[in-house]
């Protein structure tokens, strides 16, 4: 005859909205307490009644982070839209005023070319009716 042994229920409250476990501040002190002194994480899991990978992944935040990766809880949905529309506004001024800075530049830029290329084409100018001037004297002097 085998005896069952009953699984101890968790309260719903502590999980998140998607149903996963939410470890409170003393569970994972007392996981990384447990983990200090040699105990393996598979022990841990089964003395605080967790699962293994909600011991693991406390024990690997403190690896990393040390004691402060508990106070280090990140928070989660969608980033305020107000802080976000501030700052593209922000980028939009700076970009513009990077742009009208970058058009005065580009304007004197291409006003110095345009110098340059007109008197590069007033030289070729110049050159062409030399050598038809010398063509048509050495076609004068031959014949």
């Amino acid at each position: 005859m085998q005896f069952k042994f009953k699984k101890e229920k968790r309260s719903k409250w502590n999980r998140d909205i998607k149903g996963y476990l939410k470890l409170k501040l003393d569970q994972k002190i007392k996981i990384v307490e447990l983990y200090l002194q040699d105990f393996s994480i598979l022990e841990i899991s089964k003395i605080m009644k967790n699962s293994y990978s909600a011991c693991y992944s406390v024990i690997e935040k403190y690896k990393k982070f040390g004691y402060n990766s508990f106070a280090m809880e990140k928070k989660k949905g969608r980033k305020s839209k107000i802080n976000l529309d501030a700052q593209k506004a922000a980028n939009f001024k700076i970009n513009i005023e990077n742009k009208i800075e970058d058009k005065d530049l580009l304007i004197k830029q291409l006003k110095e070319e345009n110098k340059i290329l007109k008197l590069e084409n007033a030289i070729a100018k110049k050159v062409s009716a030399l050598v038809q001037l010398k063509d048509s004297l050495t076609k004068k002097n031959s014949k």
